[in-house]
């Protein structure tokens, strides 16, 4: 109201210095004009307060939606915050208990991978263990047999040597024996067929061609040979050189 009030003097004012300077009327004159425009600025005025009070209505209405509204944004920003620092943590405690399984599962693993270790390194152990044993085994096994095969073996060479000797023995009395044979019948024929009655000139031609006879010899006698081989007189003595040269 006291701003309508206040509206109101200065449009008075305004109205008499209006009056006064522009038009020359004093202020009995001002008061006739003003007599008749007063029910006219009373409704301006009730008009401009009206409008004023709505616009002040809107505003306080305006303020109080922009308090609320910052009201309710710093409540969302709190309980944001909140969120976000209550998210925060979670995160770190599900951090720091990963990491915890993590560390546990690493040990468990160190430990069975120790353990596997040492597992591997007794069975290596007792496997070599057992093939070295079962190598000695094998061997003395083979060894024995190895030694039993050579005794029998040497038995068997020995065996066969004795009837390989006596073999030989035999062989050599036989061939000594049909060689003596051979030599006396060798001989005898020979001694034959260097004579006129058995004299054969292709066999006596032979055995002078085999014998040690020189060459010069050879082509001597074979001439008196092929001279006399028909004649029994001349035949006689050039057989007696022949001998001779034979040695017979």
């Amino acid at each position: 109201m006291r701003a309508i009030a206040i509206l109101v003097v200065i449009a008075v004012l305004g109205f008499f210095g209006y009056q006064y300077a522009a038009e020359g009327r004093g202020p009995a004159a001002a008061v006739g004009v003003l007599t008749g425009a007063t029910a006219k600025a009373e409704a301006e005025a009730a008009r401009v307060a009206a409008e004023a009070e709505a616009a002040a209505q809107a505003a306080a209405e305006a303020e109080a939606a922009a308090q609320a509204a910052a009201e309710a944004a710093e409540a969302e920003a709190q309980a944001a915050a909140t969120a976000a620092a209550e998210a925060e943590a979670q995160a770190a405690a599900d951090a720091a208990a990963a990491e915890a399984e993590a560390a546990a599962a690493a040990e468990a693993a160190a430990q069975a991978a120790e353990e596997a270790e040492a597992a591997a390194a007794e069975a290596a152990a007792q496997a070599a263990a057992e093939a070295e044993a079962a190598a000695a085994e094998a061997a003395e096994q083979a060894a024995a047999e190895a030694e039993a095969a050579a005794a029998q073996a040497a038995e068997e060479a020995a065996s066969a040597e004795a009837a390989a000797a006596e073999a030989v023995e035999e062989a050599t009395e036989e061939v000594a024996d049909a060689a003596a044979d051979a030599a006396e019948e060798t001989s005898a024929s020979v001694e034959e067929l260097l004579t006129v009655d058995g004299f054969d000139i292709d066999q006596v031609m032979a055995l002078l061609d085999d014998s040690d006879v020189s060459v010069l010899e050879k082509t001597t006698l074979s001439t008196a040979l092929d001279a006399a081989k028909d004649n029994p007189e001349l035949l006689e003595p050039v057989l007696t050189q022949l001998k001779a040269a034979l040695g017979l």
